[in-house]
């Protein structure tokens, strides 16, 4: 067997292993530090499939885990907005959006693996509130809801 398919094999098999989401988090951390958000997301969106994926699928992964992607890719997305120019407000739009989505996710989970009231939960919705607050002044409530209907509520952005 060539050295090229063993390594081509190899890669694959690490790419869908927990010990290769490590390596994915731990190189995304890195590039993120300096200042390569856009590679940093890549890699974050990629742990996030393979965690998404062990969810169901043997070795299992923790919800918790799970959490914690998603918050990766926000953060990444919204450093990368931090970054774009006036000129390129409607990727800025998309890319806010998809950042209040996996903070939404993150919180979702917290919130129903520890419970609403827990610290991890309230500090999701507080950078949930914070990333919201960032692109719209009609969300106000600093206070994790009682229910979804309220989250939702929240989500009115205003042009």
């Amino acid at each position: 067997m060539s050295d090229r398919i063993r390594t081509t094999r190899t890669t694959t098999m690490m790419s869908r292993s927990s010990t290769g989401v490590t390596e994915l988090d731990r190189e995304a951390t890195i590039l993120s530090t300096n200042g390569h958000n856009i590679r940093a997301l890549q890699l974050n969106r990629r742990a996030l499939k393979i965690r998404l994926h062990h969810v169901d699928v043997a070795p299992f992964i923790s919800l918790i885990d799970v959490a914690g992607s998603h918050r990766a890719v926000a953060g990444d997305l919204v450093n990368i907005t931090e970054r774009l120019s006036i000129a390129d407000q409607t990727l800025s739009t998309n890319y806010r959006a998809q950042a209040l989505n996996h903070y939404y996710a993150a919180y979702k989970i917290t919130s129903e693996y520890y419970g609403k009231d827990s610290a991890l939960a309230t500090a999701d919705w507080v950078i949930l509130h914070h990333t919201m607050n960032s692109t719209t002044t009609t969300a106000t409530n600093t206070v994790p809801p009682t229910n979804d209907a309220a989250v939702l509520h929240d989500f009115v952005w205003e042009r």
